[in-house]
């Protein structure tokens, strides 16, 4: 599972590359859907972000022709809900494809790893 790191309400960047099982980078016109799914520790979902559309909407931005999808992680994102010096907040990105062969389905789960900055001397 991939961890992204970083400071309570602070923004940030992530992104990947998605490849069809050809290898060959999946086309926007190919996309159907791009879902973001972001909890905090307790499994409260956050920042509204529920299985929210990403699909370049939302501070998801996915290339045309490259495959690259970037989210730009947004401050509310990034939220302290509780006491500890870190906090670990799990999120699902899934995105949803039909291509030449046929429909596709990539599910990358991911976690971010808060630093309460309340705490930090």
């Amino acid at each position: 599972m991939t961890r992204i790191n970083g400071r309570e309400r602070t923004s940030g960047l992530y992104g990947f590359t998605l490849r069809n099982r050809r290898g060959v980078p999946v086309l926007l016109s190919e996309i159907g859907t791009i879902e973001l799914t972001l909890k905090d520790h307790l499994g409260v979902v956050m920042n509204g972000r529920n299985a929210q559309n990403v699909k370049n909407a939302n501070g998801g931005t996915y290339a045309a022709t490259t495959g690259r999808f970037e989210w730009l992680i947004a401050a509310l994102d990034m939220v302290i809900v509780g006491t500890a010096g870190y906090e670990l907040h799990p999120g699902l990105i899934k995105v949803t494809w039909t291509d030449t062969d046929g429909a596709g389905e990539f599910q990358h789960p991911f976690e971010i790893n808060v630093e309460n900055i309340g705490l930090v001397p």
